[in-house]
């Protein structure tokens, strides 16, 4: 199953950004701006709307309540094969 990284942002117009584990975006605006980024993991799941969804239940059940338009899903994981 294809693996990505949910990215919680300090800094942009989205609070989470998600990307193929394959991107070099988040290693790129990292060295650039080392606080943009407060912390990453990954999620298995078969598309990266589907992983945004996994993670918006998984906040739910913890309270934390955000919206799936707080989520940016970036072009590297439409093109997953």
């Amino acid at each position: 199953m294809p693996q990505f990284i949910i990215a919680n942002m300090a800094r942009g117009k989205h609070s989470f950004e998600v990307h193929s584990v394959k991107c070099g975006d988040l290693k790129r605006k990292h060295a650039r701006d080392p606080i943009s980024i407060n912390g990453t993991f990954r999620v298995e799941a078969e598309s990266g709307e589907a992983a945004v969804a996994t993670e918006v239940a998984a906040m739910a059940a913890q309270d934390q309540h955000w919206p799936v338009e707080e989520f940016k899903v970036f072009p590297c994981c439409k093109t997953m094969s």
